[in-house]
């Protein structure tokens, strides 16, 4: 990021509040683009709007904001929200967090009828180190789709082998 980006984290972070849905929709894809933890907070509070579309761009916008240590409490809220999409978003989002604190959100998503959700909740668990994610990857191997069940397996198998 150069210094001309450094000062456009601002300005979006300000244009966040906008009342047109459109507009804050495009200022948390370019916050996410620009990858900068500073608008973690921002991007973070969208989570919640009152607009799906805007939901669904922070959750994805989350999940490029790679040096965060813990997972921000609006992100595991967002796991619980009535838009399969915004979900999905939030579940490709944690992957990016070895939090422990996401074990316990993720695992409950392993029964959402969506599976879609359930194959990245997969993913999600596989680099958790914690005995609750290596217990849900197992039941996963048990799952109706079998998609869910080849990703518990390979993931089994790639954390046997770390």
């Amino acid at each position: 990021g150069s210094i001309e980006d450094t000062r456009a984290v601002g300005d979006l972070m300000n244009a966040a509040r906008d009342e047109d849905p459109e507009v804050r929709r495009a200022v948390i894809d370019a916050l996410g683009s620009l990858e900068d933890r500073r608008a973690a907070p921002t991007i973070a509070r969208a989570l919640s709007d009152q607009d799906v579309e805007v939901r669904r761009a922070a959750a994805n916008a989350m999940g490029s904001l790679d040096d965060l240590r813990q997972v921000p409490r609006e992100l595991i809220a967002a796991l619980s929200d009535s838009d399969s999409e915004v979900r999905q978003n939030a579940v490709q989002a944690m992957d990016n967090f070895e939090d422990p604190a996401a074990v316990a959100p993720l695992i409950a998503l392993l029964k959402d009828p969506d599976v879609e959700i359930r194959r990245a909740v997969v993913e999600a668990l596989e680099d958790i180190d914690d005995p609750a994610a290596l217990r849900a990857l197992r039941e996963a191997l048990r799952d109706e789709d079998p998609e869910v069940r080849r990703r518990a397996a390979q993931a089994l198998g790639n954390r046997a082998s770390k």
